[in-house]
């Protein structure tokens, strides 16, 4: 951590700009209902049917190292975050992953313990794993390294927080080595009473999409594909008044005539002959019965609940 390397943003002049070590922050303090439901990491879960989470990571990460090969990528889980079972070859050697070295030490706390052993003049770039990046993180992290302020946080031009943020490990040497520390309740007023400062980068459109319960990855995956093919991509069925956007992961049992509109249907689900589905998430042993009718639902192989409880 902290080589120069040249970068270059569209077109400019290349220009010198820190390599910070990434963390791709993937543990939660509890397991989320649809961590529960999908029984897999939040990573694995699909955006499209053959591309998850940790995928789309992934190429922003293998961008990220072939314009800055000094950076260090580390995906770190806490205790009781299950690990990912996706492949990330590309990144074979360059992305390790990692448990958080001390349990219940919040983002602060694990930022300071991960840094502790860095050069104290470096910075490092912390991401929010469970989230739809919709910004070329290259660039992001290249406008990020260019200011002097001692944090810089993103958010979209609502004020609303994005989960990519950098700071000088210098900053971060003041946080206790015991205990509970919020990053945002507790570092950064910390900072701010010692005269540091924070930037915060608002972004334009929708920047990223988070994926921490059921309604919020419907979204985010819909997102997804609108990014990916554009906005007409989740056209709507002339037959009916929900939007024709899916995702059947392979591995999943869809009788063909069942209708899966804004629906997810996991690897192990089956759904039978007349079925529908709308606003939902199908879950691996779930069935749904022929001629069911199931709608803003998560549908696992034991139980339902509400998709707004999930």
């Amino acid at each position: 951590m902290g080589g120069l390397a040249c970068a270059w943003i569209g077109d400019s002049k290349p220009v010198a700009s820190e390599v910070p070590d990434i963390l791709l922050l993937a543990g939660s303090v509890r397991a989320s209902k649809l961590v529960e439901a999908a029984g897999r990491s939040v990573l694995d879960l699909p955006l499209t049917p053959r591309l998850t989470l940790l995928e789309q990571w992934g190429a922003h990460l293998s961008t990220v190292r072939n314009t800055l090969p000094g950076a260090r990528m580390r995906l770190m889980l806490d205790d009781r975050a299950p690990l990912p079972t996706g492949q990330l070859p590309d990144l074979l050697g360059t992305l390790t992953i990692e448990r958080d070295p001390v349990p219940f030490r919040g983002t602060g706390g694990l930022l300071s313990d991960v840094v502790r052993a860095s050069n104290p003049n470096g910075r490092i770039v912390f991401v929010d794993a469970a989230q739809v990046l919709g910004v070329d993180l290259l660039k992001l992290m290249q406008q990020m390294m260019e200011s002097s302020a001692d944090v810089v946080l993103t958010a979209d031009q609502e004020g609303r927080a994005i989960g990519v943020s950098a700071v000088k490990c210098s900053t971060l040497l003041h946080v206790p080595e015991i205990g509970f520390v919020d990053f945002k309740e507790q570092v950064l007023p910390s900072l701010r009473a010692r005269g540091g400062r924070v930037q915060v980068l608002r972004l334009p459109g929708t920047p990223a999409m988070p994926v921490r319960d059921a309604q919020e990855y419907l979204a985010a995956a819909r997102r997804f594909e609108r990014l990916e093919h554009g906005p007409d991509a989740s056209h709507t069925d002339s037959r009916s008044a929900f939007s024709q956007f899916k995702v059947v992961e392979a591995g999943a049992t869809v009788d063909s005539t069942a209708r899966i509109y804004d629906s997810i249907v996991l690897a192990g689900a089956t759904v039978e002959r007349d079925a529908r589905v709308v606003r939902s998430v199908i879950c691996s042993g779930a069935r749904v019965r022929h001629g069911e009718r199931v709608m803003d639902q998560v549908v696992t192989g034991l139980r339902r609940f509400s998709l707004s409880r999930a």
